[in-house]
């Protein structure tokens, strides 16, 4: 029947298969830090609707002491002089900004 089959494979199939595992190792790093991101997108929302409408206070180091306690819960490494906080009267503006690295292996990020 089948008695000249080897059971070789060629080197474009072994190519594919390890590129196509690397982009799919790659795609599942970015997602954990994109996952992380919107989950604290929607923490910000809440926070910055609590001091707007609740608290409607301008202390901006308790905002900002929110804000951390929220990113830590997110898995966000965030650093306190990373936020800034502008309070206009009933409103609440909040900007956050860090770098998250993705490693990969060989210590490449």
């Amino acid at each position: 029947m089948l008695k000249n089959s080897t059971g070789g494979s060629s080197i474009g199939c072994l190519l594919t298969i390890a590129i196509l595992g690397c982009c799919l190792y790659a795609g599942y790093k970015f997602a954990i830090v994109q996952w992380n991101i919107e989950s604290f997108k929607e923490q910000m929302t809440e926070v910055t609707r609590f001091w707007a409408i609740e608290k409607q206070s301008d202390d901006i180091d308790s905002i900002k002491a929110d804000v951390m306690r929220k990113a830590e819960k997110c898995g966000v490494s965030l650093e306190f002089e990373g936020i800034t906080v502008k309070t206009e009267g009933g409103a609440v503006s909040i900007q956050a900004s860090w770098v998250e690295p993705i490693e990969f292996p060989g210590g490449y990020i």
